[in-house]
Formats: C-alpha cells, structure tokens, sequence
C-alpha cells in the first residue's frame, strides 16, 4: 500500500506527486510488484475523478480513495465560498 504523503515526504517532497521523484519510485514499486506478482494498492487522499481513472488503468488492485478530512475541507469552502 503507498500512502503518496508517506512516500513523498520519505523523498523530501511532502505531498509533492507530481515530483520526479515521486513518480520515480511509483514507477520502481510498479516493477517490483509485476516482477513479485504482487498486486499494487495506494491511497489517493483527492478527490479527482481524473486521477482515479488513472490509477485503474495503472493496474492498482485497491485504491483508498479520499479523507473525511478533504470531505469537510472542500465542503467548507464551496458553502462559505473561502478561497
């Protein structure tokens, strides 16, 4: 299971996915697991119907999908119209 704030902060780019060096090791796991035949899973904390889509493609078997946390913070701000 890759927790990406877990990962990314491990690399010294918290909570930066997009970083080489996040995808850089995301791409090693995925040859680790294909090599082990391991199925592959990770927790996505957006909500990004984008992302999901592309996580099904890359072969993750289980994906966490969001936090209540980001739930109440998106909410928030769409109610109260912050930021």
């Amino acid at each position: 299971m890759v927790g990406p704030y877990d990962l990314s902060g491990s690399l010294g780019v918290p909570g930066n996915f997009t970083h080489k060096k996040y995808k850089q090791a995301l791409k090693k796991i995925d040859e680790i697991c294909k090599k082990k035949r391991i199925f592959k899973s990770i927790h996505y904390p957006e909500f990004d119907k984008k992302i999901l889509k592309k996580l099904i493609k890359k072969d993750y078997k289980l994906i966490a999908y969001g936090m209540d946390t980001r739930v109440f913070d998106v909410a928030i701000k769409k109610e109260f119209k912050v930021f």
